[in-house]
């Protein structure tokens, strides 16, 4: 399979393709091998979900079950909706008691996703992560229910907030086209028939991938050209 774009980015070998100064290099393999200098600039790129996988990263990461996710808050939904229509004392404590225990469980949940977010910056020593801007999110997901609403946003801020102790800085960039363009270096190709499902398949040059993978990269680079623009 032909070379994919690069997962995270570095300032030093970006100048060999670029005049701007940035550059990437694969992450799976950077965590394990590549040394880049101290200024390097790398950034990681993060695709949030409402299906399949709730988050997944540009380093190769897929974190938590979106649809799991989903089936517990309609679970939980349904018996409180059952519950409501008994008018009873002991339905209302039952009712209250069991919503204490889902919103831990939610909260819970949204820690373990941004935790496994940080570990993924963490591994490739990435300082930035690039989030989509919430406002875009619910503009491409026009019906996304205001409980995945509050799902994206705890995540970015369960994320934000441990990644400052690693000196690590979170930004959220414009998502347009990030779903439908090939991530390949060599490939320009921008189109909806590119993907199809959870299988992003390159009409162009036939790069195929996993559809939110392809995604968080992008949302990586969108970062990277913020970037490179401001330092212009």
């Amino acid at each position: 399979m032909a070379a994919s774009k690069p997962a995270t980015f570095s300032r030093e070998s970006w100048t060999a393709h670029h005049t701007h100064g940035y550059t990437a290099s694969e992450a799976v393999d950077e965590s394990s091998s590549d040394t880049h200098s101290g200024d390097s600039t790398r950034v990681l790129g993060v695709d949030l979900n409402v299906d399949g996988y709730s988050a997944v990263t540009s380093a190769g990461g897929f974190h938590g079950n979106a649809d799991y996710l989903n089936h517990r808050r309609e679970r939980f939904e349904s018996l409180r909706a059952e519950l409501q229509q008994t008018s009873t004392r002991s339905a209302h404590l039952r009712m209250k008691q069991r919503k204490g225990r889902e919103w831990r469980w939610f909260e819970q949940y949204a820690h373990d996703v941004a935790n496994g977010i940080v570990a993924d910056a963490v591994r490739v020593e990435a300082t930035y992560v690039a989030f989509e801007r919430l406002t875009h999110i619910r503009r491409r997901i026009s019906k996304l229910p205001k409980f995945q609403q509050w799902f994206f946003r705890r995540v970015q801020e369960y994320a934000e907030y441990n990644l400052e102790e690693y000196g690590i800085e979170c930004r959220q960039v414009n998502p347009r086209n990030t779903s439908r363009t090939c991530s390949r270096t060599d490939c320009d190709c921008v189109s909806a028939a590119n993907r199809e499902g959870k299988t992003f398949r390159c009409t162009a040059c036939g790069y195929e991938v996993n559809a939110d993978y392809n995604a968080a990269k992008n949302v990586g680079f969108a970062l990277l050209d913020s970037l490179s623009d401001s330092a212009d």
